[in-house]
């Protein structure tokens, strides 16, 4: 893995940026991709390169992951080519997942309820 990273002028980190086979853990979390960037001013972390993210037995797969670490959200992003892909696995007892966090899922837009029988 190769990390670069770079500062403001007060010396704080601005931005991280790790590539090849980046893993991040985050409380109950593991976030795995090929390169990750962390933008400290923003306090977000965007994920390329087959990003997945896994929080117990659920998975969410896209082009691109926006991770906003202070406000609990995620922003899923595909394409033609890597659409946006999730695995939920029913409970019993329904625990906060990252899918009820999720905010924005790009490869699935303006779905109207009649295309779900509604």
């Amino acid at each position: 893995m190769c990390i670069r990273d770079s500062y403001d002028a007060e010396g704080g980190i601005k931005k991280i940026v790790a590539i090849g086979n980046v893993r991040i853990k985050q409380k109950d979390r593991i976030v795995l991709s090929d390169k990750a960037i962390f933008a400290n001013k923003e306090k977000k972390v965007i994920l390329t390169g087959n990003p997945r993210i896994w929080q117990g037995e659920d998975m969410i797969s896209g082009e691109k992951i926006i991770v906003f670490l202070d406000q609990d959200r995620i922003i899923i992003e595909g394409n033609k080519k890597n659409r946006v892909k999730a695995i939920i696995t029913p409970k019993a007892k329904k625990n906060k997942s990252i899918f009820n966090t999720m905010a924005c899922c790009k490869s699935v837009r303006n779905i109207k309820d009649s295309e779900f029988g509604v």
